[in-house]
């Protein structure tokens, strides 16, 4: 019996475990790849449309509210901790795939 370490492509060859969502150019894309994502540009689109809205109240209302800096910093906070999670884990993905298939 062969051990492999739990997560490794040989370890997905041998069992079958492999899910691949998308596959294209030795480069596969799995749905939480794509699950991170997508959750990355949404916390970025939300922040975008929270400060429009705010300046749009402050074109309104010369008293308006501006962007309030905590709300903002929790924003950068979501985008940049599941950037952390999210790239390095395709970054690798794409170099032990380019070592496999040479």
């Amino acid at each position: 019996m062969t051990y492999f370490d739990y997560g490794t492509i040989e370890h997905r060859q041998a069992t079958g475990t492999a899910s691949k969502l998308i596959e294209g150019a030795g480069i596969t894309i799995t749905f939480w790849q794509i699950v991170q994502t997508i959750a990355i540009l949404l916390v970025i689109v939300e922040a975008f449309q929270y400060n429009r809205m705010l300046k749009e109240k402050t074109l309104e209302h010369p008293n308006g509210q501006k962007p309030n800096v905590t709300t903002l910093a929790v924003f950068s906070m979501l985008g940049l901790g599941l950037s952390l999670v999210t790239f390095p884990q395709m970054i690798q993905k794409a170099q032990e795939m380019r070592i496999v298939n040479g």
